[in-house]
């Protein structure tokens, strides 16, 4: 599998990386949003420029990293005001990223990047307020800390400030060069937070000279900041701290990952992006013993054949070797070569990967989803003999838990069969959706052949899902094939990889005419 095509696909990496950290990553919609559980993300296109791939990439590694290690308990208390949980945040993002890119470090060249992009890539644009100028004096002395980039824009809001808040600057950064040694959980943050607060609170209550005495010198935080040779009265300008403690959320700065997520909001294009689907649940009932009767017949048909067709890459072989069983027509070469000795050897065998994938829409209503659940459940135990090969059974659409289309595992890789492949057809048919999904399912498997098998019988609901995933899976290395039920839909998206049936008995030779070399192909 190529694990640059992966990493460079948009869908597939959301998948990827939200396995790779153990939490659930949803790509539909039209924004980005974590809810403690879940990453949002919204539909996104199936190739991607650099800076899109660099953002969401950072984007799940930031919000992974809260899902794992912020405790959010500790914002549940009530004097929580909306500046002690901005503070807070700043303080928490750079402790869990750290944290995660201790157990995955190549995390940390992500985090990197995204603190360059976000905070050292262009000159930092100076706000008017004074009190959002402090803010993000903060933020800017918390990112300096990975990046070192940063300290040029930080050293800029610094100079900003300095003539009226030096003697507040300086405390902060008493306080904050405490924190980056000590800061080891949530609650930890919100201590140092509140003793950044309590910095500020002091200030507002007395007006104090804008340097700070030392040893009779004057100490500022930039050399540039009296270059006129003028100076602004001293003191802290009334109110203005007084008013920064009462700001309103939406009076304070957004944090990175809101930045983020506007961004990937951006980047979001209705003709382009791709919707991954979820999963989901769906009724599933046992096949009926009459259904099984019929389908056993079938089955032991499809599987003869095939493992006919396999016997031969199973056979042994004998070659001549330093060990084993002694040949004794090779005795009169011992004097000149030590392959006296017959070596059994095996052919390679399988080491394949079936996903089927079963359109379960409302077009599929009567004798056509009997028959599709019949011919499902037929393959999936015909492969379930032959070894060397694991199989998937997915059926679409499953009911949805939000605005993205559901599937239902019906049978995972290493889920023994069952009988419960009677399914109700109802719902459109968000073909390309799932078949993202199963991407993200299978990309990252190590056997060495991978193949979709697509049972459906009609259009889906967005062509170019499914011609975008089919060229990505192609791209992968995965392997297409489509089994049209009573309709021939699926020829334009495979036109020399599919058959037609019409009933199950056409099963077992439009299966073999699939198949036979396909699984053969080593």
């Amino acid at each position: 599998m190529n694990m640059q095509n992966i990493m460079r696909s948009l869908p597939l990496i959301a998948g990827v990386l939200g396995q790779k950290y153990g939490v659930k990553v949803e790509v539909g919609g039209s924004s980005a949003y974590t809810d403690g559980e879940t990453i949002h993300l919204p539909s996104l296109p199936a190739e991607a420029t650099d800076i899109q791939l660099n953002l969401v990439r950072s984007y799940l590694d930031h919000e992974s990293a809260h899902i794992r290690h912020t405790d959010f308990e500790v914002l549940k208390q009530k004097n929580i005001t909306p500046l002690k949980k901005h503070i807070w945040n700043i303080l928490e993002d750079w402790r869990v990223e750290n944290e995660l890119a201790k157990r995955y470090p190549g995390c940390r060249q992500n985090f990197n990047w995204l603190i360059h992009h976000t905070f050292a890539k262009k000159k930092y644009k100076i706000d008017p307020d004074p009190g959002i100028q402090i803010v993000n004096y903060i933020l800017l002395s918390v990112r300096a800390w990975d990046v070192a980039a940063v300290e040029s824009n930080k050293a800029l809001v610094g100079d900003s400030l300095a003539k009226q808040y030096l003697n507040l600057l300086w405390d902060i950064n008493t306080v904050l060069n405490d924190a980056k040694t000590h800061c080891l959980s949530s609650a930890d943050c919100l201590a140092y937070t509140e003793e950044i607060v309590k910095v500020i609170e002091n200030h507002a209550k007395c007006q104090e000279p804008s340097k700070k005495e030392s040893n009779g010198q004057a100490t500022t935080i930039s050399s540039e900041a009296d270059t006129d040779g003028e100076s602004e009265p001293n003191g802290i300008p009334e109110n203005i701290l007084e008013e920064l403690l009462s700001y309103g959320e939406s009076m304070l700065p957004s944090d990175m990952g809101e930045d983020v997520a506007k961004q990937l909001k951006d980047i979001s294009s209705k003709k382009t992006a791709m919707i991954v689907a979820t999963e989901s649940m769906s009724q599933a009932n046992h096949l009926s013993p009459s259904s099984l009767s019929e389908i056993q017949q079938a089955s032991n048909a499809l599987s003869s054949r095939l493992q006919g067709l396999l016997q031969s890459r199973k056979l042994k072989r004998s070659m001549p070797g330093r060990s084993g069983k002694l040949d004794p027509h090779r005795l009169n070469k011992v004097w000149y070569s030590s392959k006296v000795f017959l070596r059994h050897e095996e052919n390679q065998g399988l080491n394949t990967h079936v996903h089927i994938l079963l359109d379960c829409s409302g077009s599929m209503q009567g004798k056509r989803i009997k028959l599709a659940s019949q011919a499902c459940y037929t393959v999936a135990k015909a492969l379930s003999r032959i070894d060397g090969v694991k199989k998937s059974v997915t059926a679409f659409p499953a009911k949805s838990n939000g605005n993205l289309p559901g599937v239902f595992p019906l049978l995972k890789p290493n889920q023994g069969m069952h009988t419960m492949f009677e399914l109700t057809a109802s719902g459109g048919t968000p073909l390309g959706e799932s078949l993202w999904y199963v991407l993200q399912q299978d990309c990252m498997r190590l056997e060495s052949r991978k193949l979709i098998l697509i049972l459906s019988d009609g259009e889906p609901d967005l062509a170019t899902s499914v011609v975008a995933s089919i060229k990505q899976g192609k791209q992968l290395g995965f392997e297409f094939y489509g089994l049209g039920i009573q309709h021939g839909a699926l020829k334009q998206y495979l036109p020399d990889e599919y058959e037609v049936i019409n009933d199950l008995n056409e099963l077992v030779p439009a299966m073999f005419n699939l198949l036979q070399g396909k699984l053969l192909q080593i």
